[in-house]
């Protein structure tokens, strides 16, 4: 999927956003975000905006990726879904790659 979000402490502060990057692009799944931001995202049509609060349990306050972050904060996600994209595919072979790298036959 293809996403933009602003992630702000639940004070109000703003912690991060996709503004400078553009849309941040994961698979679900694959653990390659927070998991309330995944668990946010899970059932959101494309073009859909979702605001999220996520405890401290299931961000990555835990694991100190963001210093700024303080223990256990409550974060607030607005989140936006701008595409659902397809996972990448071998046209040649029709396999798909799964969260690992392992081939998945399709």
């Amino acid at each position: 999927v293809q996403f933009n979000y602003e992630c702000r402490l639940n004070g109000g502060d703003r912690v991060a956003d996709s503004s400078e990057y553009g849309p941040y692009q994961y698979r679900l799944g694959c653990r390659e975000s927070a998991p309330g931001v995944e668990f946010g995202l899970m059932g959101m049509r494309a073009g859909g905006v979702r605001g999220v609060r996520v405890p401290p349990h299931l961000t990555y306050v835990d694991r100190q990726i963001n210093s700024e972050l303080p223990p256990n904060a409550v974060l607030r996600y607005t989140l936006e879904l701008v595409a659902i994209v397809q996972p990448p595919w071998d046209s040649g072979m029709r396999q798909r790659l799964d969260c690992s790298g392992i081939v998945i036959s399709g």
